[in-house]
C-alpha cells in the first residue's frame, strides 16, 4: 500500500463585515486585507506598510523629520503632524516633508531608564481624500519614533557645537538601526557671570587663579535636564588624570553652581599642574554627561548628591604649577 502525503498551505480569511474592517489597516474584501499602491502587507498579513523608500524618518538632535513619496498619501488629503498647524511641505523631489523639534507640533518623549534610552513619538496624520465632495480614501495614521542615548561619555574642551547633529535615517517601520545623540560641549569663560567666554587660543592664566567651566546643552529640549556626572582632567603626556567632579561631586579644588539644567550646568576650580608635567603641557578635559525627565523626581538629576557627607581628597593630594590645554588655553607659575 502507498501513502501519498500532501502538503498544502492554509490561510485564514478575515470577516471584513465584523464592524472592524476584518482588522486590516486598509481595504477589506473578499475575506483579505488588500493594500493600496506603494504599499505592502506585512507577514500578519493585516497590516499595510509603505514600500521600502517609499516613506523614510530622520532623527537628529535639532528635529525628527518624516519624508513620505506622493503615492503614499493621496494628493486630496491634508497632512499634518499631531498638531494640525504643522503641515506638509514638498521637498525638491517632490515628496512630502514634515519636520519638528523634539518638543514641538505634539511630540512626546518617554525616558526608559533601564536601557539609557529616551524615545520621542510623533505621527503623521492625512484625512481622507476628497475629490467632488466624495470620499476617495481612508483617513491614515504614521506613528513614527526617535531614540536618542541619555548618556554621553567625553564631552570635551575640542568638540563641535555641531557634534551630534548627524541625522539617523531608516525606512518607516522599520528599527531604528542607531541611537540618535544629542549635542553636547564644555565651554571656558572669563568669570562667575558666564557671560563672556576665555579666549582660549590667547589666555595666559597665573596657577591658582580660579577656572570657569561649563557644560552646555547645544539644543535643549523642553521637558528635559541634564546633570554632569564626572569632568576629568588629564595629562596624556604622563599618563596623569584628576577627578575635578566624581558622581557629581566637585573635588577640593573646585565648587558647583548648579548640579543639573536644561541648558548649562557651572562649575570652578583653581588652576593646577600635575607634579611630573612639563612647564608647557597640553592638557585634556572631558565630562560624562547624564540626561533625565525634568518631571522625575527621583531620576539622578533630581537626587541630591550629598556630597557634603562624602570624604574630600586633601590639601596635600593638590599640587599646581602650569598647564596648557590642546588648544592654548595656558596656566603659567
Amino acid at each position: 500500500m502507498k501513502i501519498f502525503a500532501f502538503l498544502a498551505s492554509v490561510s485564514f480569511a478575515v470577516d471584513c463585515k465584523d464592524g472592524n474592517n476584518g482588522g486590516c489597516s486598509h481595504s477589506c474584501k473578499a475575506g483579505t486585507c488588500i493594500c493600496p499602491t506603494c504599499w505592502v502587507l506585512t507577514a500578519d498579513n493585516m497590516t499595510c506598510l509603505p514600500e521600502a523608500g517609499k516613506a523614510t524618518v530622520s532623527c537628529s538632535s535639532t528635529d525628527m523629520a518624516i519624508t513620505v513619496d506622493p503615492c503614499v498619501v493621496d494628493l486630496a488629503s491634508s497632512i499634518t503632524l499631531i498638531d494640525s498647524s504643522c503641515a506638509a511641505t514638498s521637498d525638491s523631489d517632490g515628496n512630502y516633508h514634515l519636520s519638528a523639534g523634539l518638543d514641538e507640533c505634539g511630540a512626546e518623549y518617554t525616558v526608559n531608564s533601564d536601557d539609557d534610552t529616551i524615545v520621542f513619538s510623533n505621527k503623521l496624520l492625512a484625512g481622507p481624500g476628497i475629490r467632488d465632495r466624495r470620499i476617495v480614501s481612508r483617513p491614515i495614521t504614521m506613528s513614527f519614533e526617535c531614540t536618542f542615548s541619555t548618556f554621553y561619555e567625553d564631552v570635551n574642551f575640542n568638540q563641535s557645537v555641531d557634534a551630534g547633529l548627524v541625522s539617523a535615517s531608516f525606512d518607516f517601520g522599520d528599527a531604528q538601526p542607531d541611537t540618535a545623540f544629542f549635542s553636547y560641549g564644555l565651554q571656558f569663560y572669563t568669570d562667575d557671570s558666564y557671560d563672556t567666554l576665555l579666549d582660549v587660543e590667547n589666555a595666559v592664566i597665573a596657577v591658582g587663579n580660579t577656572i570657569y567651566v561649563a557644560v552646555e546643552n547645544m539644543v535643549p529640549v523642553s521637558g528635559l535636564v541634564f546633570t554632569v556626572e564626572s569632568c576629568t582632567v588629564s595629562d596624556p603626556s604622563i599618563g596623569a588624570e584628576f577627578k575635578l567632579i566624581e558622581d557629581q561631586c566637585p573635588n577640593i579644588i573646585a565648587s558647583m553652581e548648579n548640579f543639573a539644567d536644561a541648558e548649562q550646568v557651572r562649575f570652578s576650580f583653581t588652576s593646577f599642574l600635575f607634579p611630573n608635567s612639563d612647564d608647557d603641557t597640553e592638557l585634556n578635559f572631558s565630562c560624562d554627561v547624564v540626561i533625565c525627565d525634568g518631571g522625575d523626581s527621583d531620576s539622578i538629576c533630581s537626587t541630591d548628591p550629598n556630597c557634603s557627607s562624602r570624604k574630600r581628597r586633601s590639601n596635600d593630594d593638590q599640587i599646581g604649577y602650569s598647564v596648557r590645554t590642546a588648544k592654548t588655553l595656558t596656566f603659567r607659575k
